[in-house]
């Protein structure tokens, strides 16, 4: 795949530069048909619009960026405290207070409830929801016919984690299968090498009143923290987005979250480093 020669243009502004490894044949990659297809994806729709091909180029979206580098989820809190007079991590505790619980989950195992969320508000604070978050049950593959086990990925550097947040509800189903806990909230987050993505984060809007995402996102980050040196080795940053999308209420959650304006670049092309192999 030939990428695009952008590196003569840069961007006007002096956000910092951060420097992306997919990792690819690299820091536990397993070579797998998986990490073929991610490492394809970012190419074709990263690369050109989020990433710069070894260098920035003019047009370039700054990204919303949390460093991970040193990262300490402790301090990480304590910075989180100072913004807002910790407005978030107040909201977070009222998820807390009701007993809420946050865990990996299997996403097909709960379409039904994922369905619920996504047409649970018309307009949120990204804007209105696309059709994409319109679809049914049906539409999105159907209730489960039974509970799948949740497995680790087949490689830890290219995959995508579900983090979910549910409340415990006895006799609560997924279609006709019980799972005596609701979804309320949820987060995919697409490991590419050494930069974690937060493709999908949604929180049902009659649960939102009790800080579910703002939970959600702090024990997601808790348990990135505490695989930095596992599972996370070689993750070094977390992009959310373009940093100047969204309305003022998904700027805020950016602010509040510590989200910073960088560039990204691609260190190098993966082919070639499969060229070595």
């Amino acid at each position: 795949m030939k990428l695009l020669n952008l590196s003569r243009l840069r961007p006007k502004d002096d956000a910092p530069s951060f420097t992306v490894d997919l990792l690819y044949g690299k820091a536990g990659c397993q070579t797998r048909s998986i990490c073929s297809k991610y490492t394809s994806r970012f190419m074709s729709r990263m690369v050109g619009k989020y990433v710069g091909d070894g260098s920035t180029f003019r047009g370039q979206l700054r990204s919303a960026i949390l460093d991970l580098r040193n990262f300490d989820f402790e301090e990480y809190l304590a910075a989180v405290q100072k913004v807002h007079k910790g407005a978030a991590l107040r909201q977070s505790r009222k998820a807390v207070r009701e007993g809420f619980r946050c865990k990996r989950f299997v996403w097909n195992n709960f379409l039904p409830d994922i369905a619920d969320i996504n047409t649970s508000k018309e307009v949120r604070s990204g804007g209105p929801m696309r059709a994409a978050y319109q679809r049914t049950v049906d539409e999105l593959g159907g209730p489960p016919g039974r509970l799948a086990p949740l497995k680790e990925p087949e490689c830890p550097a290219h995959c995508t984690y579900c983090w979910g947040i549910f409340e415990g509800k006895p006799g609560h189903k997924q279609g006709e299968v019980v799972t005596d806990e609701r979804l309320l909230a949820y987060i995919k987050f697409k490991r590419q090498g050494s930069l974690g993505i937060y493709t999908s984060i949604l929180g049902h809007g009659d649960y939102l009143k009790f800080g579910i995402v703002y939970q959600l996102h702090y024990e997601l980050l808790r348990w990135i923290a505490e695989n930095l040196e596992d599972s996370l080795k070689g993750l070094d940053y977390v992009l959310y987005g373009a940093h100047e999308s969204g309305h003022a209420g998904l700027q805020q959650w950016k602010k509040r979250g510590l989200f910073r304006g960088a560039y990204l670049v691609l260190n190098e092309h993966p082919q070639k480093t499969s060229e070595r192999r």
